[in-house]
């Protein structure tokens, strides 16, 4: 499989010289954070509701509905256990918050999968040399949280909140324990969300950035186009192009 999609024109295109060095200079360095910003916001902007019923469904999202149930009940029984401190109730309620977020991210994922997916390959194809010989592993690390590394983190996720159901009346130090291990996985799905909203966001840009390097040859063909672009093109660019 991966050697099918090594040999394949989405991963592994033939692109010219020229725009392949159009693209290096516009990546030549880091893209500034207020840059960055913007492209994180543009994709948490992206609706969460699946207008793809029936055919694609979110696999994180009976496992967070799980956990969120499990966690209420949790809270509802401290609520009634006087001797349980209020902090851990609050510690449980910060887990469901991440939780929350978790679902949405992933909703996000499946409800624009025809524009993520796209995103992930043209990014794939932009940086296929540092693959490893396997482009699909750039899916496992973009797209984690609905692949087998999100099913692990509700794994443990879920197995911990268990673990407090069951000792809920336990001593107060062992439940601590129980509740800072329960806090260790949520940590984890909340950085795997973020790294992936940062990577979408920074693959976003880059597949801008590689439509435009395309677009330029033929922008310069366009005699209207090419008056513009001579006046806006950095000296870079110009020799490449031989503007």
């Amino acid at each position: 499989m991966a050697t099918s999609a090594l040999a394949s024109e989405t991963y592994n295109p033939n692109r010219a010289p020229d725009v392949v060095e159009l693209y290096n200079i516009m990546t030549a360095d880091e893209p500034s954070e207020e840059l960055m910003v913007t492209f994180r916001e543009m994709v948490t902007a992206m609706p969460v509701s699946n207008p793809y019923n029936g055919l694609l469904v979110n696999p994180r999202g009976c496992e967070v509905d799980q956990g969120n149930t499990d966690l209420d009940e949790i809270i509802d029984e401290i609520d009634n256990t006087p001797t349980i401190p209020d902090d851990i109730k609050d510690t449980l309620e910060d887990a469901k918050d991440v939780l929350d977020q978790y679902k949405e991210h992933t909703d996000r994922l499946i409800s624009n999968f025809p524009t993520i997916s796209s995103i992930v390959q043209s990014e794939i194809a932009n940086n296929i040399g540092s693959m490893g010989g396997n482009p699909c592993l750039g899916f496992a690390d973009i797209m984690g949280s609905i692949l087998d590394a999100g099913r692990d983190i509700m794994n443990q996720i879920l197995a911990a909140i268990a673990n407090i159901k069951e000792n809920l009346q336990a001593a107060e130090d062992l439940l601590r324990d129980l509740v800072a291990k329960l806090m260790a996985a949520i940590a984890a799905a909340m950085t795997q969300l973020l790294e992936e909203v940062e990577k979408i966001a920074k693959a976003m840009l880059n597949m801008s950035k590689m439509n435009l390097a395309q677009m330029m040859k033929f922008q310069m063909q366009d005699p209207c186009l090419k008056q513009i672009l001579s006046g806006v093109l950095t000296s870079a660019a110009a020799n490449v192009l031989g503007a």
